[in-house]
């Protein structure tokens, strides 16, 4: 939706510097008639100006719908972000109710080993 979005702004662009140029005859009307032969400067402002408004109503659309798409994005990622949140609060919960405070021996407890190269300190 956003390279639509950035396409339409640039056609948008390119035509709005076309007709600025027109206005100012910078592009005269006389060589737009030379160059199409069946050309009536009436006719040439109300297809502009209809273009323009085309145009303009389009990138309308594509701006709204891509707001839109942003915020329909935001909405699920915020509730993933509640659903989450929940999760960890019930873990939280759990944990706190279990006995030991849930702590679980992952091992049963070894006695303890002396190393024979060194005795153990109480021989003494």
């Amino acid at each position: 939706m956003e390279a639509l979005r950035k396409f339409v702004s640039i056609v948008v662009l390119l035509f709005l510097v076309f007709a600025l140029l027109v206005l100012l005859n910078v592009i005269s009307t006389e060589y737009l008639d030379s160059t199409f032969t069946s050309f009536n400067p009436e006719n040439y402002y109300k297809t502009i100006f209809g273009l323009a408004s085309g145009l303009l109503l389009i990138y309308l659309l594509v701006s709204n719908f891509s707001i839109l798409a942003l915020k329909r994005e935001r909405t699920v990622l915020n509730n993933r972000i509640n659903e989450l949140k929940a999760n960890l609060y019930d873990k939280k919960i759990n944990e706190a109710r279990e006995p030991n405070g849930g702590f679980r021996p992952t091992e049963p407890t070894q006695t303890q080993r002396h190393d024979p190269i060194f005795p153990p300190d109480n021989l003494q």
